[in-house]
């Protein structure tokens, strides 16, 4: 059998393999344009869809049975080889999207075939009666031409019997066209137009070898294979329905199967050793195209270095003749040297002495400026020294300011204090001022990096609290004078506190001043003796690649070597005396910052002296 897979649209992959079997695939396979036009059909399915033409078939237009493709008959086909078996419907008839879809395709399949009129999807989810009545005739005509629907409860279940429909729906659906009934009436033209387009793509040629021979066994064994596979394509996997198809062969062709088994053994070990062959020679054509790539690829290589080496030649011509130029060059230069030379030896200088005496200056030079380096590096490292020292004192100053703070704090929260107790005080004029009264303190929290103008606004916020207390002391002159006296001492030791440290601040940041000024200087002396000793090396060097030199430029050099020596060694007694003074600095900042740790431990235990004596009054 050599039937066509493609026989009609589906919506699943063909169950019977085309290079074994090529039976059966589902009657909902794609239309692959093996329609052949039925002009015998065409003026009855006019009439089924509403055309006005009624004019009968010709005698000469005969169908075709779907049972026997290969005889000529007028006679209904029964297909009645389900041997009284029952089923069940897969299909979702009740998916509003299978039916949508399906619907899709019954109105492209009518279309395509000259329905006239065909409705919409939307129409056909409810159709009428009479709309029903017409495609049911027009699918029923593409397989049974010479059936006419005259009265549709009678004629539609008597039909759906003959071609063995399994769900042959009760004569009052088709009666009465409703919601209830709808879904099984929509399997009916669903199931309708597939037969119908298998009818249309079936060719028997292609079943048939030999279109005069009537085996009607292979027709009947496709066919029942067909029924019985359309309504459980879903339960059956590819494998049962292989074992069913290979069932219905064997029923029907009782072969020798051993013999066929053998030759098919036998046909496996050619075809085996056939494709062994193909194999080897596809191998052989492989390593052939590759040897032919790599072949090109030497053929491109072996012309690339002809290019090459023509290249190569040319430039080696143009250095040998840039050499030839060159020697030629140089024999020129070599006349110049020796005319030259020639004039050197009639002037009698003797070029060797003056450039031994020149070297071992040169040498002492050098010795010198390494000497003068590791000086240099010495008074750095002193320098290091004296500014770890710096920022210790820097560290001692921060403590210090910070103890006054702490005792500018306290001090503030007993002054604010001190009204309480004459709030107790029966006095009511007492008691109305004091309510009234607030000393308000400002924030005078010292810090090293301080500057004068903050502190002398300090000074004026410190001077104005002050006058507050002393025009508040006139009032409570007698209950206060004692109190008020004290607070005055004490705002006066924080004012001379106060003076003490910008003073001091001052005095170390104009010391830091200084020392930062002379250090400067030291360093610019130190880098322009630095710079002259350079530029002297390099006239050496001039002195030396030159020569002829005249006496009056060797004694002005002469010169102005000494003058460098002698800047030289103003210059170590400068750093000399320098390192001296900051020596003594130091020693003075030192001696500064012990002495004003004593007076701020010692003004610290006086106004601790005052609080205590304020408290014990209390």
């Amino acid at each position: 059998m050599n039937f066509r897979a493609s026989l009609c649209r589906s919506e699943s992959k063909a169950r019977i393999p085309l290079s074994t079997n090529p039976g059966r695939c589902s009657l909902q396979n794609e239309n692959l344009g093996l329609k052949r036009p039925r002009s015998s059909s065409l003026e009855f399915r006019a009439r089924a869809s509403g055309s006005a033409s009624k004019s009968g078939r010709s005698s000469s237009e005969e169908r075709k049975s779907l049972l026997f493709p290969g005889r000529n008959t007028n006679r209904r086909s029964s297909i009645n080889l389900d041997g009284g078996k029952a089923f069940k419907d897969t299909r979702p008839l009740n998916d509003k999207n299978y039916q949508k879809k399906k619907l899709t395709e019954l109105i492209e399949f009518l279309t395509e075939n000259n329905y006239q009129n065909p409705p919409n999807p939307q129409r056909l989810l409810q159709p009428s009666k009479k709309d029903f009545e017409n495609i049911f005739q027009f699918l029923v005509s593409f397989f049974e031409p010479t059936f006419e629907v005259k009265k549709l409860e009678e004629d539609g279940p008597r039909l759906l019997k003959y071609l063995c429909y399994p769900f042959i729906p009760s004569k009052s659906a088709f009666t009465y066209v409703a919601r209830t009934n709808i879904k099984d009436l929509l399997g009916v033209l669903f199931y309708l137009m597939d037969l119908a387009k298998f009818e249309v793509n079936f060719d028997e040629d292609s079943f048939f070898h030999n279109p005069e021979a009537e085996r009607h066994d292979e027709q009947a064994i496709l066919s029942e294979y067909i029924f019985t596979s359309y309504f459980h394509e879903r339960e059956k996997d590819e494998e049962e329905e292989k074992e069913i198809f290979a069932k219905l062969i064997k029923s029907r062709y009782p072969y020798n199967y051993d013999e066929l088994q053998e030759k098919k053994e036998v046909l496996a070990q050619e075809l085996e050793h056939l494709q062994s062959e193909v194999d080897h020679y596809n191998e052989l054509k492989v390593k052939s195209q590759k040897l032919d790539v790599e072949n090109q690829e030497f053929e491109k290589f072996f012309n690339d270095m002809k290019q090459h080496k023509k290249k190569k030649e040319d430039i080696c011509q143009k250095l040998a003749d840039e050499v030839a130029m060159k020697e030629s060059e140089l024999q020129k230069l070599q006349d110049v040297l020796s005319q030259k030379q020639s004039l050197y030896d009639a002037q009698g200088f003797d070029g060797k002495r003056e450039l031994s005496y020149f070297e071992a200056k040169k040498k002492e030079l050098v010795e010198t400026l390494e000497a003068k380096r590791v000086e240099y590096r010495r008074a750095l490292d002193v320098q290091g020294e004296a500014e770890i020292q710096h920022r210790q004192a820097i560290d001692k100053n921060t403590a210090i300011c910070e103890t006054f703070n702490n005792l500018y704090s306290s001090t503030t929260d007993a002054a604010q204090n001190l009204l309480n107790p004459l709030l107790k005080l029966k006095d009511s004029q007492v008691k109305a001022f004091c309510a009234s009264m607030r000393l308000e303190f400002p924030d005078c929290r010292l810090h090293p990096s301080q500057k004068t103008e903050d502190v002398k606004k300090l000074r004026a916020s410190l001077e104005g609290v002050k006058r507050q207390v002393d025009s508040s002391a006139l009032i409570f002159k007698g209950l206060l004078a004692t109190q008020n006296h004290k607070m005055h001492e004490l705002k006066m030791k924080q004012s001379e506190l106060a003076i003490n440290l910008k003073m001091v601040a001052s005095e170390e940041s104009q010391k830091e001043r200084d020392l930062a000024s002379k250090e400067k200087q030291a360093l610019e002396e130190i880098k322009s003796d630095e710079s002259e000793i350079n530029e002297m090396i390099q006239k050496l060097e001039v002195l030396q690649s030159e020569r002829i030199k005249n006496e009056e430029e060797y004694a002005a050099m002469k010169e102005e070597l000494c003058k460098a020596e002698e800047r030289e060694k103003e210059s170590k007694i400068k750093l000399h005396e320098y390192l001296i003074y900051q020596d003594k600095l130091f020693k003075k900042f030192a001696k500064d910052i012990e002495d004003l740790k004593h007076q701020c431990q010692k003004s610290g235990e006086r106004i601790a002296d005052a609080l205590e004596e304020a408290e014990n009054e209390r």
